[in-house]
C-alpha cells in the first residue's frame, strides 16, 4: 500500500488509473508477482500480492518509479509523487487471506466513493461478483477456491468484521499478520532478523548480467560492441534483446540498467523497455524466448560466433 506524499491525489482521471493498472500487470510479466486484489483510491492503492521469489522491493520499485516518472510527464510536474516507500505486511495466507481480500475490497465504502462494491470500476472486487472480464494478470483462483462467488459477495458485503484485522491495520507499524506459529516460523526463516525491523532488503539473486550478454551475442552471432551501439534509423535487435533480458533477469535498477547500456539516465532506460514492450515484432519476442531457454540450462560461458 501506499499513498501520496501529503496525501495528494495520485490518481487525477481515468487514463492515471489505466496506466496504474496496466504497470501492476507488468508485476507478473516480469517479476511473476501476482495481483490477487486491488483497489485504487484518490489519493492511496491497496494490493494483495504473491510472490515466490524475495523480489518484493524489486517490483515495487518498478511499479511506484515508472508510474511517478510517466505521472508526471502527463501532468506537467515533477518530484515525487508518493509519500516514500511503499509500506507492506507478510500474512499468513491460510487464515488472512480472505479477510485482507475483504478488507482491501471494502474500501470504497469507507471513504464514501460508492454505495454499491460491485459498480466501482478501479476495484478488483467486481471481478469476483459480476460478470465483468478479469484483467489476465488478475490472479482469482486463490479465493474461488475458497468461496464461490454468491458467498464471496456475502461475505464481503454483510459478513462479520474480521476483529484481528480491524485491530492490526490500527495498530502501529506492524509487519505479521498471523499466529505466534506462523510469526515464528517465519522469523526462523529471516535467520533471527525480525522482518519488522526496517532494514534494507538486499537485492534477489539474479542471472549475471554478462552471462545474458553472451547468450545474446551467441545467438545472434554477434560481438559486445554490437550490444553498446545505439543507432538511429534501424533497430538494434540485439541490444534490444539484451537491454530486455537484463532488465528481467539480472533485477537490475533502471540506473543501473542506463549504466550498463551508456543510456542517460533512469528515464531512458524506462523509455526503451516501454518501446521494446509495445512495438517488438513476434519474431524478436521468439528470439527473446529462445535466449531465455539457454539461460534456463546450465551452461558455461558462452562464445560469440564472430567479433566486431
Amino acid at each position: 500500500m501506499n499513498r501520496g506524499a501529503g496525501r495528494q491525489r495520485i490518481f487525477r482521471n481515468d487514463d492515471n488509473r489505466w496506466l496504474f493498472l496496466k504497470l501492476v500487470g507488468e508485476l507478473l510479466e516480469i517479476y511473476q508477482v501476482e495481483t490477487h486484489a486491488y483497489c485504487l483510491s484518490t489519493n492511496r492503492y491497496d494490493l494483495l500480492l504473491h510472490t515466490g521469489a524475495p523480489n518484493l522491493s524489486v517490483a515495487m520499485r518498478h511499479l511506484n518509479g515508472v508510474y511517478t516518472q510517466r505521472f508526471n510527464r502527463l501532468n506537467n510536474r515533477d518530484g515525487p509523487l508518493f509519500r516514500g516507500r511503499f509500506s507492506s505486511i507478510v500474512l499468513d495466507k491460510d487464515d488472512f487471506f480472505l479477510p485482507v481480500s475483504r478488507h482491501i475490497h471494502r474500501k470504497p465504502l469507507k471513504t464514501g466513493t460508492v454505495q454499491r462494491l460491485d459498480r466501482y470500476r478501479w476495484s478488483s472486487y467486481p471481478s469476483y461478483v459480476t460478470r465483468r472480464k478479469n484483467p489476465q494478470w488478475l490472479k482469482t483462483h486463490a479465493v474461488e477456491t475458497l468461496m464461490e462467488p454468491k458467498a464471496y459477495r456475502h461475505y464481503v458485503e454483510r459478513g462479520p468484521v474480521n476483529e484481528a484485522v480491524r485491530a492490526f491495520y490500527r495498530g502501529p507499524g506492524r509487519k505479521i499478520l498471523g499466529g505466534p506459529e506462523f510469526r515464528n516460523r517465519l522469523l526462523a526463516e529471516f535467520a533471527g532478523r525480525d522482518p519488522e525491523v526496517p532494514k534494507k532488503q538486499q537485492r534477489p539473486p539474479g542471472i549475471e548480467p554478462e552471462r545474458v550478454l553472451g547468450a545474446v551475442c551467441e545467438h545472434y552471432g554477434v560481438g559486445r560492441k554490437v550490444l553498446a551501439a545505439s543507432t538511429r534509423g534501424r533497430l538494434n535487435l540485439p541490444r534490444l534483446a539484451a537491454i530486455w533480458l537484463c532488465r528481467k533477469h539480472s533485477n537490475l535498477t533502471l540506473s543501473e540498467l542506463a549504466s550498463l547500456f551508456a543510456m542517460a539516465g533512469y528515464g531512458s532506460a524506462s523509455s526503451v523497455l516501454h518501446r521494446i514492450k509495445t512495438k517488438m515484432t513476434p519474431a524478436f519476442w521468439t528470439d527473446v524466448e529462445d535466449i531465455e531457454r539457454s539461460l534456463a540450462t546450465p551452461s558455461t560461458e558462452p562464445s560469440s560466433k564472430k567479433s566486431n
